[in-house]
Parts: structure tokens; sequence; C-alpha cells
């Protein structure tokens, strides 16, 4: 099968739980795709923030922020 194919499934198996229990979809689909996207644009923008701040810590050699 095609990889379009798989992702094709994949969207139209999503779409149809969403309609089906859009609240269980929201809380294992939605929020935690969610919440990936927010830490990892909020760590590139608050780097130098933190660092300036002195809230960055190393630890082994790299560099760990809250």
């Amino acid at each position: 099968m095609a990889p379009a194919g798989v992702a094709g499934g994949v969207v139209l198996i999503a779409a149809a739980w969403w309609l089906i229990d859009a609240g269980s979809f929201d809380r294992w689909c939605r929020y935690p795709a969610l919440a990936r996207l927010r830490r990892w644009s909020y760590r590139r923008r608050r780097w130098a923030a933190m660092a300036t701040a002195g809230l960055v810590v190393r630890f082994d050699r790299h560099e760990v922020l809250p």
C-alpha cells in the first residue's frame, strides 16, 4: 500500500473517531498533540530568557530547562 493511501486511511479513521466521540478524540489525540507543539515552540522561543534569568542548569554536560 502506498504511503499516501496509509496517510489517507489514518486521516479517515481520525475524522470518523472525531465525529463519533469528539471528547475521547480530544483527550487521546488533540490535547497531547497540542501539548507537544507548545512544548517545542516554548523551548525554542524561551531558551534565551531562561538562560538570562539563570534557570538553565547543566547536568552531565547537557543543558536542562525547567
